[in-house]
């Protein structure tokens, strides 16, 4: 599968092998891995793959972050900035 989608290379190992054994299959990340690492491949979440998108493409994936944004993030920052008020009120109250 990760080869399939060019993000390893398999090279075999004849020098790790035990004597008469079969070698030693080795992943390799290729450059694209590499790539979509640092893009976050491995955070999960909201990576998306390299690829071309359509401009519909995008504002649809740009509309549903701006709803998981306000659905999901927002209520909690209220309520933190909720709290925060309330412990300055309870602090300036001792």
């Amino acid at each position: 599968m990760l080869e399939d989608r060019g993000l390893i290379r398999v090279e075999y190992d004849f020098d790790i092998a035990a004597t008469g054994e079969s070698p030693v299959k080795v992943a390799i990340l290729t450059e694209l891995a590499e790539r979509e690492i640092r893009k976050g491949l491995l955070q999960g979440g909201q990576y998306q793959p390299e690829s071309d998108l359509s401009l519909d493409e995008v504002a649809e994936s740009l509309q549903e972050t701006q709803e998981f944004i306000s659905d999901n993030m927002l209520p909690q920052i209220r309520l933190i900035g909720e709290l925060e008020s309330r412990i300055s009120e309870l602090e300036q109250s001792k």
